[in-house]
This record gives C-alpha cells, sequence and structure tokens, in this order.
C-alpha cells in the first residue's frame, strides 16, 4: 500500500530538508571527493552551501506542500512536477558519478532516496486530475 499524497510530499520534504541540513553543517567536500579540484575553481564549500540551501527550500515546499495543499487534484499536478525534478536530480547525480570526480558511496546514498521518491511521485502525477467543480 502506498502512503497517502499529502504523506508522501512530507516525507519527501523531509528526506530533502534533512539532506540540505546535513550538507548545510558539514559544506566541506573532502571526504566525498575522488578527485582534488584545480587551482583557482571556486571553493567546494560555497558551491555546497549553495546546494544545500535549494535542498532546503524544496524541503520546505514539500512540507508545505503535503500540510496546506488546496485540493488532491493540486497535489497530482504538484506530484507530476515533483517527479520530473526528482528525475533532473537523479540524471545529475548519475552524471557525476560516471565523471568520477566524486566518490560513488556519497552519491549512492542520494540516489537511494531520489528513486523511490521519484517513483512514487510518478504513480501518484500519472493518475487522472478530476475536473475542476467534480470530485
Amino acid at each position: 500500500m502506498m502512503p497517502s499524497l499529502r504523506t508522501t510530499f512530507l516525507v519527501d520534504g523531509l528526506l530533502f530538508a534533512a539532506i540540505g541540513a546535513v550538507v548545510l553543517a558539514r559544506p566541506s567536500a573532502a571526504p566525498t571527493l575522488a578527485v582534488s579540484p584545480g587551482p583557482g575553481e571556486l571553493p567546494l564549500e560555497d558551491t555546497r552551501r549553495l546546494l544545500a540551501s535549494q535542498y532546503l527550500t524544496v524541503g520546505g515546499l514539500a512540507v508545505l506542500l503535503g500540510l496546506r495543499a488546496p485540493s488532491a487534484a493540486f497535489l497530482v499536478q504538484a506530484s507530476r512536477l515533483r517527479a520530473l525534478s526528482l528525475g533532473v536530480v537523479l540524471g545529475v547525480n548519475v552524471s557525476q558519478l560516471r565523471r568520477g570526480a566524486w566518490k560513488p558511496r556519497s552519491l549512492y546514498a542520494v540516489m537511494c532516496v531520489l528513486v523511490p521518491l521519484g517513483l512514487v511521485h510518478a504513480v501518484y502525477g500519472s493518475r487522472p486530475v478530476a475536473a475542476p467543480g467534480r470530485r
């Protein structure tokens, strides 16, 4: 049995916020890098702080949707967009993994969260949306 769509957004948001909080608290990329950055490149700590802020923001929005979405139809539409956005994030992680600059273990943990969330959102997003005024 799948969780409700509201619960899915709450769990999604809490997981994303947790990832963001961990990265914000520990912005050093040294433990996860397989290759050292070149001279003159943007400090990875700054990049990771930016990434963390986006994870926290998306997590907060997902929690807000889970708590306050105006209708089930709205949640289905949001789930379609969320499945797409998770697909993009997963694609970027796969690209990073293939490039070899990051230790695989650091990416596998995030990918293990993204794949199930993306699949659940894809299933919910594939449901028909009721026409306005009908329930």
